[in-house]
């Protein structure tokens, strides 16, 4: 049974180092044999940027309120095996594009007495970061916090990662053909690994 890939990416940046490598994700799920749909978070049409706090997904509607293109996308993750976002750095952390989809993920979150239940808790979540500087300057070290969170919180399978630095100009990825590669191996990995 093939595996169902959600790849989303968050640069405003139209076609810049950041899709490149999520094409490249892409075409090695693709080659894997699994089935994948890609999505970008800055043509979501919202109502709000992020999670207003307004707590009417709880306690137990499991489903942001707000009726807009982010909610349908967040409240169909449970449907995939695996979600990956595609992100470039940007003053340390995600762009606001796509943590406004992070975001509304609190919606896939029961609180009750004490505990947290989710549907997210079977997912395997992938970050693929692209950055100016290195792994070390750039951010990704908060990245990988945040997403150790999530895992703590849900309890779900520890992320998989992909970093591509030294992006100075918006085509260095595409100009890398060691970056393609890699992130079109780590794209097949994401298949093989959910079949495991």
């Amino acid at each position: 049974m093939s595996k169902k890939i959600l790849v989303i990416t968050g640069s405003p940046r139209g076609n810049g180092n950041t899709n490149t490598v999520a094409n490249a994700i892409v075409e090695g799920i693709e080659k894997a044999g699994g089935k994948v749909d890609l999505v970008d978070a800055t043509e979501l049409e919202c109502q709000a940027v992020g999670c207003t706090c307004c707590n009417a997904c709880q306690p137990d509607n499991l489903a942001c309120v707000l009726e807009d293109d982010v909610s349908d996308l967040v409240a169909d993750f449970p449907k995939y095996d695996v979600i990956a976002f595609v992100t470039p750095i940007y003053f340390f952390s995600f762009p606001a594009q796509l943590k406004s989809v992070i975001d509304r993920m609190y919606s896939l979150l029961l609180h009750e007495g004490g505990q947290i239940f989710s549907p997210l808790k079977r997912i395997q979540f992938a970050v693929a970061a692209v950055a100016g500087g290195t792994a070390e300057d750039s951010g990704f070290e908060i990245i990988k916090a945040q997403m150790g969170y999530l895992e703590e919180l849900i309890e779900c399978p520890a992320t998989k990662f992909f970093f591509k630095g030294g992006c100075s100009s918006k085509t260095s990825a595409a100009e890398d053909a060691a970056c393609v590669e890699g992130a079109e191996k780590f794209g097949f990995s994401l298949v093989k690994n959910a079949q495991d």
